[in-house]
């Protein structure tokens, strides 16, 4: 099996609350792009060790506890002997390994890992991978092989992408093996994986043989990985938007992944487990699907508990019938069980299957991994739907998951554009790894890192999504549009203070979506009628990164759009939509032009430097008519204009506060007569001035009520014939 490095998700705020939450330590370390280490030998022959590397003092090779595991001898970084090692950190299921110039034991970072190479025969080839850009010169890694027979440390010159034979009568004691991976410098080393022996199969080759056309057919809830043993199965069209509605394409969503977990093997399906039922016979290849994964978890054994401790989840029912049929003729045959799992009833079992249910103890996840550990097999099915916040952990395939680096999110999976017509059951795709695009949404936040490094970053991982985050907007950009900004923290600090100037002009009474931070993502709709979609996020579309960028570098601001997409948000959150009947975009477009103004901006720069032109002309036309201004986006924002060249922005700012606190206490706007009366006696109010008149003349239709009530002020003197 070659290494996979999968999707993995870094989530914060808007992002659903399922998705798998990374640590600081474990976030900066997935900033490296992901890759497969290349085979290449090592330096021929013993090599004398370094004396930094001989002062390690390792103990005799025969006084270490080894591994008790079997097969496969694939240890991943983390798997290192308990008790042995320094400078160590962890990236999931990975070793970071981190030199400390200057202290104990000359700054070295250093680890050892066993293995039970029982049955794998003679000499042995053993392999490791590395995180591409996170290894030092050659010369700073060195290797040690325990040898037995002479009870010493056999040193060698080890290259990051190297492989060693191992000799089986002075490197193996009962089958036994020791490895000592030994590193100087200054640079991190993140360690995926060190395999003795050949690989073993391919989880997905063996699953997807034969297969073309997997149909989904019953609800299907995203999934992550962080394992790196562990290989995605299946993947959604390009087109799928996923379950986070985010519009983050990139990241494909998987129903299931497949791996190794010390000696055991499971099979982690995110989806309903209608989906190895019979409900599905003769879908596409669904059956062949099925049929090879099941065999593939079995991996000649017989016998398949269907565990319901906790209520819920499938029994032996709940397969295929064409699955059970195939599986007859080799002897396999299907228990259902309410019991507790414990080490006895496992122990008569080669796969266990849970679905659906309740959650289980921590004693009894505890039997079950050790169960599997050991060499059981596991199949984990089921859809997130209702779970949520804090209930999600206590999700069965979590509380399971978790232990391997397996994840599943609430909600649904959702394709618009299925070809079986139905959204909420995508059709999957069956291809090689090599055709599959992994990516991960990694966050860069102003306050832990710099997050200038994005350009960087994203040159070298372009299939990863990167988010720099500030602390009131996020900004996702292409990946291949974020070496060409000149300065990323100059820009989302620039949109920071954006969203002050904006919530500012509402008197901080009631900001949009409860004040949370407001990302702004690319997504790629070529058939949409839109540039840009208000919200939280902001979306806007993937040819639109390239155009904020080009504003960014050329003038220090993103243009007209943004603050345009942030000023729907404030009108229709925090200001509720109370005001501006018939004039949604010319309500946005006022924090557009109050935010040029607030931020120093030139307007020559926006692409709409005659924002007010329709406005006026309409203004000193001989004769008005209401339904222009309805039917134009640029008239009523002109005639705004004149109110503010005459009279300031003061009094429009306190009527937006006045707005944002109605909201807030809970006014709503029942009709456009509403919104007409609102607007007109609100301002006027602000003013102090009766802009009855004119909008009188501007053929808005005024009540007697809200001319009674503007009448208390003197007329506003902005002439109008």
């Amino acid at each position: 099996m070659q290494p996979f490095c999968p999707v993995s998700s870094v989530s914060r705020l808007r992002l659903p609350a399922g998705l798998l939450l990374l640590g600081l330590t474990a976030a900066l370390a997935l900033l490296a792009a992901c890759g497969r280490a290349s085979a290449g030998q090592l330096e021929p022959g013993l090599q004398t060790a370094p004396a930094a590397f001989a002062s390690l003092g390792l103990p005799g090779p025969d006084s270490l506890l080894r591994s008790a595991s079997a097969y496969p001898a694939l240890r991943l970084g983390s798997q290192h002997l308990p008790q042995t090692g320094a400078g160590l950190q962890y990236s999931g299921y990975s070793a970071v390994l981190s030199p400390q110039p200057g202290q104990g034991m000359d700054g070295l970072a250093w680890a050892v890992y066993g293995f039970n190479a029982e049955g794998l025969g003679g000499n042995l080839n053993l392999s490791y991978g590395f995180e591409p850009g996170m290894t030092g010169a050659a010369q700073d890694f060195w290797l040690a092989v325990a040898n037995f027979s002479q009870q010493r440390w056999d040193w060698h010159s080890a290259v990051p992408s190297g492989a060693l034979s191992l000799n089986a009568n002075t490197n193996l004691q009962d089958g036994q093996a020791l490895v000592v991976l030994a590193f100087r410098g200054s640079a991190p080393w993140q360690l995926n994986w060190v395999r003795l022996g050949p690989a073993g199969p391919s989880p997905h080759d063996v699953i997807t043989a034969g297969c073309s056309s997997v149909l989904g057919g019953h609800y299907i809830s995203r999934s992550t990985c962080d394992n790196p043993s562990f290989e995605p199965l299946l993947w959604a069209s390009q087109d799928g938007i996923g379950g986070d509605k985010l519009g983050l394409q990139r990241t494909q969503p998987v129903p299931g992944w497949a791996g190794y977990h010390y000696d055991g093997r499971v099979l982690f399906w995110s989806g309903h487990e209608g989906f190895w039922g019979t409900g599905n016979d003769a879908k596409g290849d669904n059956d062949l699907f099925r049929t090879q994964a099941l065999r593939w978890l079995l991996d000649g054994g017989t016998k398949v508990l269907c565990l319901r401790s906790h209520g819920g989840g499938p029994d032996s029912s709940g397969f295929s019938a064409a699955v059970k049929a195939a599986l007859a003729g080799e002897g396999v045959s299907f228990t259902d069980s309410n019991a507790a799992p414990t080490a006895e009833l496992l122990a008569e079992y080669d796969l266990v299957y849970i679905g659906h249910g309740d959650s289980y103890t921590p004693e009894e996840v505890d039997t079950v991994m050790a169960w599997l550990e050991a060499g059981g097999s596991l199949l984990l099915a089921a859809q997130g739907w209702v779970w949520s916040g804090e209930e999600l952990p206590l999700h069965p395939l979590n509380q399971f998951g978790a232990r391997f680096g397996c994840w599943i999110s609430n909600g649904l999976l959702s394709d618009a554009s299925a070809p079986n017509g139905q959204a909420d059951t995508p059709n999957f795709a069956v291809a090689p790894l090599s055709e599959y695009k992994p990516a991960r949404v990694i966050v860069l936040r102003t306050s832990e890192t710099d997050v200038n490094t994005v350009k960087e970053l994203a040159a070298a991982s372009p299939n990863d999504i990167y988010v720099v985050e500030g602390q009131h907007m996020g900004l996702q950009l292409l990946s291949s549009d974020w070496p060409l900004l000149n300065d990323p923290l100059a820009t989302i600090n620039t949109l920071d203070q954006m969203y002050l100037e904006q919530v500012a002009m509402v008197g901080d009474q009631n900001r949009p979506y409860g004040g949370e931070l407001t990302w702004i993502i690319t997504q790629h709709a070529p058939s949409a009628g839109w540039y840009m979609h208000s919200g939280n996020p902001i979306v806007i579309q993937d040819y639109a990164s390239g155009d904020l960028v080009q504003s960014f570098n050329d003038h220090g601001h993103p243009g007209w759009g943004l603050p345009h997409e942030h000023g729907h948000n404030m009108h229709l959150s925090a200001c509720a939509y109370l005001f501006g009947a018939d004039a949604v975009e010319p309500c946005a477009n006022i924090w557009s032009v109050r935010t040029f103004e607030r931020m120093g901006w030139d307007l020559n720069q926006s692409g709409h430097p005659d924002y007010y032109q329709a406005g006026y002309d309409y203004h000193y036309a001989p004769t008005q008519n209401y339904s222009d201004v309805q039917a134009s986006a640029w008239i009523w924002l002109g005639l705004l204009d004149l109110i503010w060249k005459k009279y300031g922005w003061e009094g429009m700012e306190s009527f937006l506060a006045e707005a944002a606190l109605d909201a807030k206490n809970g006014v709503t706007a029942p009709d456009d007569a509403f919104r007409t009366a609102y607007l007109v006696e609100g301002l006027s109010a602000a003013y102090s001035l009766d802009f009855s008149p004119l909008f009188d003349h501007w053929d808005f239709p005024l009540t007697d009520a809200t001319r009674a009530a503007t009448d208390v002020y003197p007329d506003a003197e902005i002439p109008w014939n």
